[in-house]
């Protein structure tokens, strides 16, 4: 279990996280780049606030398996 610090510490985190989306988002409109992904990368962040440490981190390990295996996929095929 985390401690009051350490909380304090993801919270920071996430926050900052969030921030950050939401300053990529801004850039991205600006410059008129689509990313289809954007949407999909938040939703999947969203999901991961309510779990634990270990369930962020299989449920990102997951993700990114099948992210990576997407992308390995169509360099394959090009």
């Amino acid at each position: 279990m985390a401690t009051v610090e350490e909380s304090q510490t993801y919270g920071e985190l996430y926050l900052l996280s969030l921030a950050v989306i939401r300053v990529w988002r801004v850039a991205m409109e600006r410059v008129e780049v689509p990313s289809p992904k954007i949407d999909e990368v938040l939703e999947f962040r969203s999901s991961l606030t309510g779990e634990t440490d270990r369930g962020c981190a299989l449920t990102a390990a997951a993700y990114l398996s099948d992210e990576l295996e997407k992308l390995l996929g169509e360099l394959v095929r090009h």
